[in-house]
């Protein structure tokens, strides 16, 4: 027996609409979960790298302060020999650390004033400063020493205690001026991770080829 023949019925316009609406809401919903987690990554990530960078710093901070906390101890002052200095100026050393220091050196314009001399823990050191200037200039005036854990620095006495690398040609040069670690500033809020930008763009997209899908659609039906 023949099967009578059917016709080929057009699909309501409503059904597709509502299939092209399920597409786009499944296709951003996974687009947003894929975005949401590279970002999750992504700032995981920077906030790893973040707390790394800040434990560096502070270790870095308190190596310093381990160091400075020996040559710290370190005072030097100029003082006259009468009043008004006409009698000659001397540079008092102190040293009030806990430990001795050795190889001190008092300088005025770059010129030794004595032989190095050492300098027991609580002891004190005076040497003459041989110059016409009166008073001596103080930004002219140094003291080096070496401390006890072998490192070379020079206390200048118009301020600044600087430590000492050595040269390839042997010779010694002075670092920035170690001062009292100040507390850091704010830390500055990172930008977002990749901005807004990917989630607008890419379900818009799939917004117009669904609405574009439905046009074709509707003018083929």
């Amino acid at each position: 027996m023949d099967r009578p023949l059917t016709s080929c019925q057009p699909v309501p316009v409503i059904t597709l609409i509502t299939a092209a609406v399920g597409v786009l809401s499944s296709l951003s919903a996974l687009w947003l979960s894929i975005a949401d987690r590279r970002s999750r990554v992504r700032k995981d990530r920077l906030e790893e790298s973040e707390r790394a960078c800040l434990s560096g710093r502070q270790e870095a901070r308190d190596r310093e302060r381990a160091e400075t906390a020996l040559a710290g101890a370190v005072d030097a002052r100029l003082m006259s020999r009468s009043p008004g200095g006409a009698a000659g100026w001397l540079v008092a050393v102190a040293n009030d650390g806990a430990l001795a220091i050795t190889d001190v050196l008092v300088r005025y314009s770059g010129a030794a004033m004595a032989d190095p001399f050492d300098l027991q823990a609580g002891s004190r050191g005076k040497v003459e400063v041989t110059t016409a200037a009166a008073p001596p200039r103080l930004a002219e005036l140094a003291v080096e020493f070496t401390d006890a854990g072998g490192r070379r620095w020079q206390r200048r006495l118009a301020g600044g205690l600087h430590l000492a690398t050595l040269s390839a040609a042997g010779e010694y040069e002075w670092g920035p001026a170690r001062l009292p670690v100040a507390p850091e500033p704010g830390v500055w809020a990172a930008p977002p991770i990749g901005g807004h930008g990917p989630r607008l763009r890419l379900p818009a997209a799939l917004a117009l080829l669904a609405v574009a899908c439905l046009v074709v659609l509707l003018v083929r039906h």
